[in-house]
C-alpha cells in the first residue's frame, strides 16, 4: 500500500494520495524516509539533488546550512521546508546522514582510522562521528570494518 500511495503522490499529487488512503481506510501513512538512502530521496527534487551533490563536494569543510541553501538558490527556510517534504529530515539531519553514509563507506572500504575519517567527512572531533554513527545505525564504527 505504501508503494501504491508513493506512486500516486509522485505522478498525481500528495493530496490525491492522501485522498486514496482515506478512501481505502488506510489511515495516516508514516514516511519511510528515515530508512531510505538520502541520495534516492534527494533525486526526487532537482534543488535537493543539487544540495546533496554540493554537500558531498564540500563534505570535509566547515559550512552552514545557509551555505547549502545559497548554493542551490533557496532561502534557508524554503530549503528546510523542501527537505522536510522530500526527505522527511531537517537540513542538519540531511547533512549528517550524508556525512555518516560517507564515513560508513570509508570504514567499509579503507583502513583509515576513525580520526582520519572524521576529518574527511567534516567532523573536528572523532567522538562526534562515533556518537552519530552509533545513534543512526545502532552499531559502533568497528562494526563496519571489513569482516567486522
Amino acid at each position: 500500500m505504501d508503494l501504491m500511495l508513493a506512486v500516486i503522490a509522485r505522478f498525481g499529487s500528495p493530496a490525491l494520495a492522501k485522498g486514496c488512503a482515506n478512501y481505502l481506510l488506510l489511515g495516516e501513512r508514516h514516511s519511510q524516509a528515515p530508512f531510505m538512502a538520502i541520495n534516492y530521496l534527494a533525486g526526487q527534487d532537482p534543488k535537493v539533488a543539487r544540495a546533496e551533490k554540493w554537500v558531498r563536494s564540500n563534505i570535509a569543510r566547515d559550512f552552514t546550512i545557509g551555505d547549502v541553501a545559497a548554493a542551490v538558490a533557496l532561502a534557508p527556510r524554503t530549503f528546510a521546508r523542501r527537505l522536510e517534504s522530500i526527505c522527511g529530515v531537517s537540513p542538519i539531519q540531511f547533512v549528517q546522514r550524508i556525512r555518516i553514509e560517507t564515513a560508513r563507506s570509508l570504514l567499509e572500504t579503507t583502513r583509515l582510522s576513525v580520526e582520519e575519517i572524521a576529518g574527511k567527512v567534516g567532523y573536528a572531533e572523532p567522538s562526534t562521528l562515533r556518537r552519530l554513527i552509533r545513534r543512526e545505525t545502532r552499531h559502533s564504527p568497528r562494526h563496519f570494518r571489513s569482516g567486522g
